[in-house]
């Protein structure tokens, strides 16, 4: 239920849980709490609690067979309350743990998965970290940003205030204003995500940062919730900048595409030999 609607992750979890009940745990072991691993884990944890009460109430199975629901098929006659007791906690155990989990990730910005569309990873793009309008990087109020004396810029007026990393990679830096976030990729592409224009002046009021220096992130990974009306109503422009501040090794181009983006889209990408020429 905490996955996208419509999302591939939610169908082969729905596909999944007849199998589980009925005792054939493969697909939803290695289709969906292996790949997420935490929740596998908490699976993990409730089954030896149940495993525990199974043994505290000296409940035996007289023959093998059966499993899942119908487990109870194959325990000792006058042990089958306390058998179904102990599915019953191993069931809820899994369920809130694993829904607690979700939601705490939801809350960070941090989705299950993506809209079951996801691309595959590829380093030599940078992604926008937020959904909005497209803004000419020329147009911008700050004279360095306009002329992308920083490196090749990415310009994006949010539509939320949720800010979200554009490439995989860690966090390398966290400016003290809460306003702009480092994020060095595994190749060693720099990328500076800047929010709005003079935004440092706030000293970070309006800004809540949902990373910490040494994260690890993934496109989509929410990096800073933004109150965009604290910082409209002081007067600045919150769009959203995204930066490479080591082009002198590496040179990045605009990617065209529609005025209006979501976050995930590709807004620049590295120039290779065959498109240099």
């Amino acid at each position: 239920m905490s996955a996208r609607r419509g999302s591939r992750l939610r169908a082969l979890a729905a596909t999944a849980t007849a199998p589980a009940a009925l005792g054939i745990a493969e697909p939803a072991m290695f289709g969906v709490t292996l790949r997420l691993r935490v929740p596998f884990a908490i699976a993990v944890g409730a089954t030896a609690v149940s495993a525990t009460l199974l043994a505290a109430f000296r409940v035996e199975a007289v023959t093998l067979g059966a499993a899942g629901v119908f487990g109870f098929l194959s325990i000792a006659p006058g042990q089958v309350g306390p058998f179904l007791l102990c599915l019953g906690v191993s069931i809820a155990l899994s369920f809130i743990g694993t829904l607690s989990w979700a939601r705490w990730r939801r809350r960070r910005g941090r989705p299950l998965d993506g809209d079951g569309g996801a691309e595959p990873r590829d380093d030599s793009v940078v992604r926008s970290p937020v959904s909005g309008t497209r803004v000419e990087v020329s147009t911008l109020g700050d004279p360095a940003f306009a002329g992308s004396a920083l490196g090749p810029t990415s310009a994006v007026a949010p539509a939320s205030g949720l800010v979200s990393s554009p490439a995989e990679g860690t966090v390398s830096a966290i400016a003290a204003a809460s306003h702009a976030y480092g994020v060095t990729t595994d190749d060693g592409t720099e990328l500076l995500v800047h929010v709005g224009i003079d935004t440092v002046r706030l000293g970070g009021r309006g800004f809540r940062p949902l990373v910490r220096v040494g994260d690890r992130v993934s496109p989509g990974d929410a990096l800073v919730h933004v109150d965009l009306a604290a910082v409209t109503a002081a007067g600045l422009d919150p769009v959203v900048l995204t930066i490479v501040t080591n082009a002198d090794e590496r040179a990045f181009s605009a990617v065209d595409g529609s005025v209006d983006v979501t976050a995930g889209t590709p807004v620049l990408r590295r120039k290779t030999s065959a498109n240099e020429i």
